[in-house]
């Protein structure tokens, strides 16, 4: 058996089929084998020409490098050539070659999309024109590029601006800013187009790009008051932030996502979810709810936030949208008050845009998914105070004052304080509407009660016209301090409503007014005192004052069998009448036996006891009744409400007093 050459240096590589009858020859008598070799068999496209050869010292060697696309498809190959050698210092180098197949030159360039301005505009503001073009071909090109923006449905080029583009590489996508902007002015629709210009390009397919934009006045939010005017928040206490729309003329919001932002060092906690409120249209929403709240993150270090999200029509109902030309209330978030007494008395603007996990900021779309529309949110600032001073000019449950055209009315004031509220200092300024009170008397007539009685200073002051009130009202005050010299009087301090004071007003003579009812009582104002106040112990707390203001029906008087002055009903006015007042106050005595209904107070009154005329029976009546016996008072006076059905003498009247009774001989 002959082995054949042993020879390791040099070698035949091929391979055949199985019957040995074809074959290929991969290399012949050549030293090619080495560690780690693979052979692909394959049409190569890279080629060198001589493979091998020897280079004489100070001598050059030429290869001929051939690039083959015979059997290759179009594209981008990449290779080496490999020069290997036994120079010591560099005995394998690689030299990269690139290799593009195509057809032919491919000129294609074309815009991909528009930047700006966006999907949605808001009016009057100014938005740039960027628009991203590239170059689909396979070799450099310069070309020009055109941006233009028209109403939609109308051929006006509003605004146009054109750029030039040099030696752009295939690939590659650049975006341009023209040098305009563009400001809508109009709630419309707009056609934004970017498209090039390149001779010979070769796909015209894809030159031109359009968007559609809409264009819309602002949807305006407000979050507490729509004059931005501070919301009042009491310490550790429940506060309601209202929150108002406005749409424009073309916005028809069907979904909605509103999220308030609260400072934590200021707002305890946000209840929206349990207790907050929805209005006409939400609440007619196939979804629409307050989600729970967020703390941060989301939101920044320090504040939390609370959303409302909602839909229109989930379900293929038609549900109202939401659309309103004039700022409306749609909802109320609540929040609580921290319970700290330092921030008495500070402004804090303590509400701010909020952010939701998922949904993000405030958003508001269009009745087919399309549009957000542009918002603009105000948030009001919150004045934090302690727990308000509660004032009732009037009745305790809001019901109207009785009064009679052309005669005085009896303006009673309750008030009730917190818990910790010790009042020392006090003005209550109450307006009056002119077109419905002639004067006021409080200054000569009003009455004061425990325990302002104890004051050492308290008392009605004159009454004041316009100004300082508006036109057309004037005020009455009543102003007081507990301690002027040291002494212990009483402070003022009720926790449940109790009556402190009786204004007493006077109103027109116009018959026309029986049986309207009218509003003509509102805080008043006084020089130089302001509105409303009342003061702590030590002058350092200025409590807050919640007035409640009835209003006042016009009734008309009924009369009732009685004889002013005679209390214990034998038909005669005599001493015996004041002995029999007194032991009925004592409750030794039966009351007297004399009584007419009271529209005024709902209630019966010993009529004939009133002999001064303040439609009630009370200890005065009897002191009154004793100075008429003196001769120290020239007439007996009767509740205009129970004017009795046979007075002695004709009804009349006196300086604007109730009716004349029983003139003193």
């Amino acid at each position: 058996m002959n082995p054949g050459d042993l020879n390791l240096i040099s070698a035949t590589i091929g391979i055949e089929n199985y019957n040995a009858s074809d074959g290929l020859q991969i290399v012949y008598n050549s030293s090619y084998m080495h560690n780690n070799l693979a052979i692909d068999i394959s049409s190569g496209w890279l080629f060198a020409s001589p493979s091998s050869g020897t280079v004489d010292p100070h001598d050059s060697f030429n290869a001929t490098i051939t690039f083959d696309a015979t059997v290759l498809d179009e594209g981008i190959y990449t290779g080496n050539i490999n020069l290997e050698s036994n120079d010591p210092v560099n005995p394998d180098v690689d030299i990269p070659c690139t290799f593009v197949v195509a057809t032919a030159p491919v000129i294609d360039v074309g815009a991909l999309s528009i930047l700006s301005p966006p999907d949605s505009m808001q009016n009057g503001t100014a938005y740039p024109l960027i628009s991203e073009i590239t170059n689909f071909g396979t070799e450099s090109q310069s070309f020009d590029v055109v941006y233009e923006i028209k109403m939609q449905g109308d051929p006006t080029v509003l605004v146009a601006d054109t750029l030039g583009v040099t030696d752009l590489a295939p690939g590659v996508i650049d975006t341009l800013i023209f040098s305009p902007t563009f400001t809508p002015v109009l709630d419309t629709a707009y056609n934004l187009i970017s498209y090039t210009m390149l001779g010979g390009d070769q796909n015209n397919s894809n030159d031109t790009t359009i968007a559609t934009c809409h264009s819309y006045s602002i949807v305006e939010l407000w979050y507490g008051n729509l004059d931005s005017s501070p919301i009042i928040g009491l310490i550790n206490d429940r506060v309601n932030v209202d929150v108002y729309i406005q749409t424009p003329e073309n916005a028809y919001i069907a979904d909605l996502h509103l999220c308030l932002g609260t400072e934590n060092q200021y707002i305890d906690s946000l209840l929206s979810d349990t207790e907050g409120e929805m209005y006409y249209p939400l609440t007619e929403w196939d979804d629409a709810s307050f989600l729970p709240s967020q703390g941060s993150p989301p939101n920044p270090a320090g504040w939390s936030s609370q959303s409302f999200l909602g839909w229109a029509d989930l379900f293929g109902e038609p549900n109202p949208w939401l659309h309103f030309e004039t700022p409306t209330r749609i909802m109320t978030f609540v929040v609580k008050t921290v319970n700290d007494t330092l921030f008495v008395g500070d402004t804090v603007q303590c509400f701010a845009p909020g952010i939701n996990t998922s949904l993000g900021g405030s958003a508001a779309g269009d009745t087919l998914g399309r549009v957000n529309f542009p918002l603009i949110e105000h948030f009001s600032p919150m004045i934090l105070l302690h727990q308000p001073v509660i004032v009732w000019y009037g009745n305790l449950d809001g019901s109207p004052v009785v009064g009679l055209p052309d005669s005085r009315i009896s303006i009673n004031t309750y008030i009730q304080t917190p818990e910790d509220a010790y009042i020392a200092d006090m003005h209550l300024c109450l307006g009056v509407d002119n077109q419905y009170i002639d004067s006021l008397l409080s200054d000569t007539e009003g009455e004061l009660f425990y325990p302002l009685t104890e004051w050492d200073d308290a008392s009605f002051l004159p009454s004041q016209g316009s100004p300082p009130n508006p036109a057309g009202w004037s005020s009455q005050s009543f102003l007081g301090w507990a301690d002027l010299f040291g002494g212990s009087n009483p402070w003022l301090h009720f926790d449940t409503p109790t009556r402190i004071m009786r204004f007493v007003v006077k109103a027109v003579d116009d018959p026309n007014l029986i049986g309207d009812t009218v509003q003509c009582f509102a805080p008043g104002v006084n020089i130089p005192n302001g509105g409303s106040t009342a003061g702590d112990t030590l002058g350092l707390v200025t409590y807050f004052l919640f007035e409640n203001f009835s209003r006042l029906y016009f009734g008309e008087s009924s009369g009732c069998d009685y004889i002013p002055g005679d209390i214990n009903g034998d038909g005669e006015i005599m001493g015996l009448d004041v002995t029999y007042g007194v032991r009925y106050f004592k409750g030794l005595g039966d009351p007297p036996p004399d009584s007419c209904w009271n529209d005024s107070s709902g209630a019966y009154l010993y009529a004939a006891g009133d002999v001064n005329g303040s439609c009630e029976f009370s200890g005065s009546d009897i002191t009154y009744l004793v100075a008429f016996f003196k001769n120290y008072l020239d007439e007996l006076l009767w509740c205009p409400w129970t004017p009795p059905l046979n007075p002695p003498i004709s009804f009349g009247k006196s300086d604007d007093e109730t009716p004349v009774v029983l003139p003193n001989k």
